[in-house]
Formats: structure tokens, C-alpha cells, sequence
């Protein structure tokens, strides 16, 4: 009975140790794939999802995952982290599932300590990365269909049908086919007919592959990372031992780690690489003796690996190489290996090794409990970045926005200034130190910034209401007019531009402009559910009713 019921032990302890997440709030990039997108938003937004190339990348399941939760849960964040935290427990039980289904030792003890792991509180506690988790899903549930198959039969069918949904939840599911093929030589039936049956596999993966390239990279210039194809090797092969010291040693964990200036002529970055070809060459040497195991592990977690390890660059690239949630798949690996050799050695004492492995679960969920802490909302996880990693440019820009919105104006502009020594070609904090210079009555020198700002990303609607606002702070309208419109004409639902060219337009006397651009940025901000904006618009005119000749009964 107690044997039967051990399994549950992985729901229950992780459901405990995620608690504190279910209080966290919207993170940085919840915002544009949840909170700010049109096409979660739109009634009409399965089907530009499925069928348009507007969203940032291909991962349609993810998206309708997040479309249909919008409407039940809407700005409500619990309902989102309630969902992640199932999708997490599901992904252990199946891995789970999975060792057993492997005659892996330790099936039990590895599921339990995926479930608990520091590491992975990333991916579970970030509304963002619900993409990382469906793909585990679907990624898991496609191996144990391709293991239960003798052939082309119902099975094989449905792990297809499981590795198609994972790359259309994300695309790091894409080396899976090479996993299946590692599998079939672990259980000594590598042959023709298997390598025959992962074709579909393989042409899945190239045709989504090539798909998920093409979607972050069309339109799209700006170079992430220029480095040579040496030091993008020297980097993934650093990105292995980094990500293995995490998992066997999960301290120091950092939303944003330090950017790694990767140099070929420095012999500290050819280490790894060395120590990787090593450590492939000698477990190839003794793969039919005792380097079986450790093969498939290395393997696999290699394997799992490449998508991350910055051979093809993505966003977050630009800020680090490394993030805990890349290797949620990985970390499968070393942590099974390391189970099942504890089991073997310690058969004879299986009681108190049971009971030592149990501590060590302890222990890494009081880790997770209190690296859910981190994840609770933008100002603390910024705070905590910057204590770990000072010179992080991204928790550098945000906190100085925060800063700006508390009023603390020196200490934003303090943050926003070293964000900008260290990219100084970044649009966006150019944008926002303009703005909080403007905020402390240094209209010239926001003039500077917001103008760069502009030059830099011509399509970004708010730098160009941002510069209008300088300008009519200068007292120069026609100039500042002149961006409102810009802004307008990139987005005609920027309640702000609408509000502040009303303002423009009252200090040039244009009383029956000024009114059409206030009944604008009411209905805009209505629209979008910002009813605070509309109302500061409504009172805006109220007070100013004598000087643009209202009627006394006008109701805006």
C-alpha cells in the first residue's frame, strides 16, 4: 500500500515548495507575451496565432494555452502560476513514468528530485516560460509513446503526433529525435528499422526548426551577439559544465547571470572544450563496459543542450548565455545518473540511504521555497539580479524605471546612467533616461537622450511621444506635435500620444483639435482597460474648462 502510494509523494512536495510562488506577480516578458498582446487579447487571436507570422515566434500550442487562460483568469496572476505548477508536476510524474518504463533504479527518488530542484523554480514560477514546460510535457510524453511502439502502430502515431505539439510549444524540443536514437542503442536495438522510424521525427524537426529561425530572425537586424563560429564552440562548451556545476551544486542562482566575454586567445576558454571532447572520447572508449550509463546520460544532457548553447542566438542572449530555465530538459540527466548510482552502491544499506536521499530532497525544496522568493514580483527580482550581478544591463534599465515611478528620481537616473555606459547603444534606456531627466526638470538634457533615443529605433511609438513631451516641456509645440503624430501614425492606440497632443494642442489654442485628441485618449484608454489614464484625461479638461471654453454641463 505505502509502496503504491509513494508516487504521490512528488505532487505533494512539489505543490509545498512552489508555494510561495503562487503569489507572484507579472515578470519581465509577461507583458508581451501575455498582459500587453493583441493576439491573447483578440477574439480573432487562435487564428492569427496559427495562421499569420505577427507573434514573435511559432509556438502556437503555448499561445492558445495562454489565449484561453485570458479569458478566465485575465490580469489575475495566480490562475497562470496554478497552471504552471500543474504542468511542472506533470512533467515529473511522467518522468517518473519514464525511468520505470527504462528499468532505471531510482525512478522514484530522480522524478522526486527534478520536482524539488532550485533550478528549474525558473522555468515554474515565470508566467513566460509556460512554453518550457508544455514542450517538457509533450517532449516526455512522445519518448514513452516511442518506447511502448513495436512499429508503425497507434503509439508511434501518438509520439509523433507528442514531439509536434512539444515544437509547436518550443522549439529547444528539436534535438528529441537524436534522444530517441541514443534510447534505442541503450536498449540495444539500434538498427535500420530504427533509424527508418525516426525519419517523421527528423522532418519535423527540420521543417519547425527552420520555421522557429525564420520567425526570430525576419525583420529583425539587430545583431544579438558578434562573435566568431570558435567562440560561439567555446561558449557552448562552457554552457555544458556551467549548467552540470548548477545542477549538481544549485547555489548562486541568478535570474540574469554575467555576460561572458568569451575570448579564442585565452587558454581558460579552450579548457572546456577540451574537457568535453575528453570526457566524450573516454565514455565512447568503455561504452560496452562501465561507461554505458554515463554515456547515455552524457548524451542525453548534451543533447538536450545544443538548442541552448548559443550556436543560433536568441533575445535573452544578448544579457547572458546562461539561464536556469534553459535547462529544465537537461537537468533530467545528471540527476537520474546520480540517483541510480546511489541506488547501486548503497543496496546493502538501502534504509539509511533512503533516508539520506530524502534529506538531500528536503534540502533542495527548502532551496526552491526560497528561490520562489526571488520570482514575487519586477522590483524584487530586478534587486535581487543587481546584488548577484551589478553590471546586468537589463535589471540596471528596469529598476531605473521602477526608481522613476516611486518618485525617486536621483536613484533612477543613477541606475538608467550606469545601464547606459555599459550598452551604449540601447534604444530603450536612452528612451527612459530622457524620460526620467525630463521627470527631474532637465528638459535640455533630456532633449539629448530622447533624441538618440529615436535615431536609434525610429518604430518605437512610445520614444517618439516620450521626445514630444520633451519638446512641449521646451515650449516648442509644433516640434512636439510633430512626434505625437509619429508615435500615433506606429500605434493609434497610444492613449499617452493622444492626451499629451491634446495638451499641444491647447497651448497653441487649436481648441476643437484639442478636444477630438481628449475624446481619443478616453476612448483608447477605455478600450485597453486603463481606466485611470482616462479618468486623469476627464479631469485634466474639467480643470482647464474656463480656458477651452467647455459648457458648464460638459461631459467628455
Amino acid at each position: 500500500m505505502i509502496r503504491r502510494a509513494a508516487p504521490l509523494l512528488i505532487p505533494i512536495a512539489a505543490m509545498i515548495v512552489y508555494l510561495p510562488a503562487m503569489r507572484g506577480q507579472f515578470l519581465p516578458d509577461d507583458d508581451e507575451l501575455l498582459t500587453h498582446n493583441p493576439l491573447v487579447h483578440a477574439a480573432d487571436g487562435l487564428s492569427r496565432t496559427w495562421l499569420t507570422t505577427e507573434a514573435q515566434d511559432y509556438w502556437p500550442i503555448s499561445q492558445t494555452s495562454l489565449w484561453i487562460e485570458w479569458r478566465l483568469w485575465g490580469m489575475n496572476p495566480l490562475g497562470y502560476h496554478v497552471t504552471n505548477l500543474l504542468l511542472h508536476v506533470a512533467a515529473s510524474m511522467l518522468l517518473y513514468v519514464l525511468l520505470r518504463q527504462l528499468a532505471i533504479p531510482g525512478a522514484l527518488l530522480a522524478a522526486l528530485l527534478f520536482a524539488l530542484h532550485p533550478v528549474n523554480v525558473e522555468a515554474v514560477a515565470w508566467i513566460a516560460q509556460r512554453k518550457t514546460l508544455l514542450a517538457m510535457v509533450f517532449f516526455l510524453l512522445s519518448i514513452l509513446c516511442w518506447l511502448r511502439s513495436g512499429g508503425y502502430d497507434r503509439w508511434y502515431v501518438l509520439s509523433v503526433i507528442g514531439f509536434l505539439l512539444a515544437m509547436l510549444s518550443k522549439g529547444s524540443a528539436v534535438t528529441l529525435p537524436l534522444i530517441l536514437l541514443l534510447l534505442a542503442w541503450w536498449r540495444n536495438n539500434l538498427d535500420r528499422r530504427a533509424l527508418m522510424r525516426t525519419t517523421a521525427f527528423f522532418g519535423i524537426a527540420l521543417v519547425l526548426g527552420l520555421v522557429n529561425v525564420w520567425f526570430q530572425t525576419h525583420g529583425k537586424p539587430i545583431v544579438i551577439r558578434d562573435v566568431s563560429v570558435i567562440e560561439r564552440l567555446l561558449g557552448a562548451a562552457a554552457v555544458v559544465w556551467f549548467y552540470l556545476s548548477k545542477a549538481l551544486l544549485p547555489i548562486d542562482l541568478i535570474f540574469i547571470y554575467p555576460k561572458w566575454d568569451i575570448a579564442a586567445g585565452q587558454l581558460q576558454w579552450w579548457l572546456p572544450l577540451i574537457a568535453c571532447v575528453a570526457v566524450t572520447a573516454l565514455l565512447w572508449r568503455y561504452r560496452k563496459a562501465w561507461a554505458r550509463p554515463w554515456l547515455l546520460a552524457w548524451g542525453c544532457f548534451v543533447l538536450a543542450l545544443v538548442p541552448v548553447m548559443g550556436f543560433a542566438d536568441v533575445g535573452f542572449m544578448k544579457y547572458t548565455l546562461v539561464a536556469d530555465h534553459y535547462q529544465y530538459m537537461a537537468i533530467v540527466a545528471p540527476l537520474t545518473l546520480l540517483v541510480a548510482g546511489w541506488q547501486r552502491l548503497h543496496r546493502q544499506a538501502a534504509t539509511p540511504a533512503l533516508i539520506l536521499a530524502l534529506g538531500v530532497g528536503a534540502l533542495l525544496g527548502a532551496l526552491t521555497w526560497a528561490q520562489c522568493g526571488i520570482y514575487r514580483d519586477e522590483p524584487t527580482i530586478n534587486r535581487a539580479t543587481l546584488a548577484k550581478n551589478p553590471d546586468c544591463v537589463f535589471a540596471l534599465n528596469n529598476r531605473g524605471v521602477e526608481l522613476m515611478n516611486e518618485g525617486r528620481i536621483i536613484e533612477s537616473i543613477a541606475h538608467l546612467e550606469h545601464a547606459l555606459k555599459l550598452d551604449p547603444d540601447s534604444a530603450r534606456i536612452e528612451k527612459n533616461l530622457g524620460l526620467a531627466l525630463l521627470s527631474a526638470g532637465r528638459a535640455q538634457e533630456a532633449l539629448e537622450h530622447s533624441s538618440r533615443s529615436v535615431q536609434l529605433d525610429d518604430s518605437d511609438a512610445e520614444a517618439h511621444s516620450n521626445l514630444g513631451a520633451v519638446l512641449a516641456a521646451l515650449r516648442r509645440w509644433p516640434e512636439a506635435v510633430e512626434q505625437y503624430q509619429r508615435a500615433l501614425q506606429l500605434n493609434e492606440k497610444a492613449a499617452e500620444a493622444w492626451a499629451n497632443m491634446a495638451v499641444a494642442m491647447a497651448a497653441q489654442g487649436k481648441l476643437a483639435e484639442t478636444l477630438d485628441c481628449a475624446r481619443r485618449a478616453i476612448e483608447v484608454a477605455e478600450a485597453r482597460n486603463d481606466p485611470g489614464m482616462a479618468q486623469s484625461v476627464r479631469d485634466w479638461l474639467k480643470t482647464n474648462a474656463t480656458a477651452l471654453n467647455l459648457p458648464p454641463d460638459f461631459e467628455p
